[in-house]
């Protein structure tokens, strides 16, 4: 049986539920920066004290990058762990640490590695020069959610027929308001006009090349057309990046 792991990414923090081979289930938290932040609570030869570090992993932090910032929140010094201590939690970094860091001073680690990962990592122990081995995850995230909320993110059109712009808003017509209708995190829908005929739909608004241009009050254009001898469905477009829209 594999390690099994069931990991939720948040705005803010990563949770992560483990189930070892044996069956025992484990936790970690972590920002979902992929940031770990602490304190310095004391001072040795190159090397810092956190007691919070105590009883992680045994040279977890080997190689991650650490900066310390000050009561402004500035920085004041950088560098990489060459050496975690896990009993103690000390943090021995490269070249030593400058007498600029006094104790209190908050210090930052991180890796190229997402907070998904890190999780991951710790919860088997591993460091950043170890390979993770074939394990089994499950990954749900709020931050789809929260870019519309926030209304962040690649622009994305949705092309659809005339009279269905707002088939986004309405749903399965539940909470529909006009405080919603004016909070929707979206702007236009261009639409296609279409018509049946015998020989099946056709889309109004062509050019001279047979193409139809779709242009919403954003300024967002963008052209389609039916290649020869294809269904109703079977429809080609092309994209014209007047802005910039990532997918349709």
């Amino acid at each position: 049986m594999q390690w099994q792991f069931w990991i939720d990414v948040g705005g803010t923090f990563t949770d992560c539920v483990a189930v070892t081979p044996d069956g025992e289930m484990r936790t970690f938290k972590t920002l979902s920066s992929g940031v770990t932040k602490g304190d310095v609570a004391d001072r040795t030869d190159g090397a810092i004290v956190d007691p919070r570090r105590a009883g992680d992993p045994p040279g977890f932090w080997n190689g991650y990058a650490i900066r310390f910032l000050d009561a402004a929140g500035q920085e004041v010094h950088s560098g990489q762990v060459s050496n975690f201590d896990a009993d103690s939690g000390t943090l021995t970094v490269e070249g030593g640490v400058p007498a600029s860091v006094d104790n209190g001073y908050v210090y930052e680690l991180t890796s190229d590695e997402e907070a998904p990962i890190v999780a991951i990592r710790y919860l088997l122990g591993l460091r950043l020069d170890q390979a993770i081995p074939e394990v089994t995850v499950r990954l749900g995230t709020t931050r789809g959610t929260n870019a519309l909320l926030e209304r962040k993110g690649a622009r994305t059109a949705l092309i659809t027929t005339r009279g269905f712009a707002d088939v986004l808003l309405i749903g399965a017509q539940h909470g529909s308001s006009p405080q919603a209708r004016r909070d929707a995190p979206y702007g236009c829908t261009p639409w296609v006009a279409r018509t049946r005929h015998a020989s099946g739909w056709r889309s109004h608004k062509r050019t001279c090349e047979g193409a139809a241009v779709v242009r919403g009050p954003s300024g967002d254009a963008m052209s389609w057309q039916r290649s020869a001898g294809t269904g109703p469905g079977d429809v080609g477009c092309r994209r014209r990046r007047r802005r910039t829209i990532r997918a349709v």
